[in-house]
């Protein structure tokens, strides 16, 4: 998947989907053992990276929006773009 730059190189790549213009990847980070979700919307060049607990992983990577929504625990939500790096 080709998604937008990131700081993290540890990051492995787990799965990865495309739909409706929104890049959705799960990664695993074993430095750490954190696992997260990265939504991509290249045509605003936005990034949301939800770090998610590692039992519920592929449902925030197939229901990303949902996960946000609901009651769960999210570990946290980082959000970055091209113009904030800038």
């Amino acid at each position: 998947m080709k998604t937008a730059p990131t700081n993290d190189t540890g990051r492995r790549e787990l799965a990865g989907r495309a739909s409706g213009g929104l890049e959705i990847t799960l990664y695993w980070n074993p430095t750490d053992d954190s696992i997260s979700v990265e939504l991509y919307e290249a045509s605003i060049e936005e990034t949301i990276t939800i770090l998610v607990a590692p039992d519920r992983a592929l449902e925030a990577f197939h229901h990303p929006f949902a996960y946000l929504a609901s009651d769960y625990d999210i570990v946290g939500v980082l959000l970055s773009s091209a113009a904030q790096a800038s």
